[in-house]
């Protein structure tokens, strides 16, 4: 059985992702976790866009290349230290902030959202398409 979930591919998919947001500009990302609840439900897509450090601002929902994988978290503060500005983030839905990162792991900020289609409007499709092909047959 061909494994599509490994640590390995999940990472390279990742990769492809963020090299296409620093090529095009733009990035359209499925959100799979809860820690946004409730400005972004999981299953949604979010449209990014890619930005340097001087375009974003506190309150603003950023995209970060953490150190787990890509994070779109709310920017709680600019921290300025030794090595550069850090950047701390938490999700809507958590108590606590994250680990701060460098400024060069900002990649991007959110600039909209496409609501993930509720179950019963993905069963209405399902059913419309099933009696299309009935009528077909």
């Amino acid at each position: 059985m061909l494994q599509t979930h490994t640590p390995e591919r999940i990472r390279a998919r990742l990769d492809v992702a963020v090299d296409s947001l620093r090529l095009s500009g733009n990035l359209r990302l499925r959100v799979t976790g809860s820690s946004m609840l409730p400005t972004i439900r999981p299953g949604s897509r979010v449209l990014i866009r890619r930005a340097a450090l001087d375009e974003v601002q506190c309150g603003e929902i950023v995209l970060i290349d953490g150190n787990t994988g890509l994070r779109l978290h709310r920017l709680v503060s600019l921290v300025s230290g030794a090595d550069g500005t850090l950047l701390i983030t938490r999700g809507d839905n958590d108590m606590e902030d994250d680990p701060p990162v460098s400024a060069s792991q900002l990649l991007g900020i959110f600039t909209g959202i496409e609501q993930a289609p509720s179950r019963w409007h993905r069963l209405s499709a399902l059913i419309d398409s099933l009696f299309r092909r009935l009528e077909q047959a």
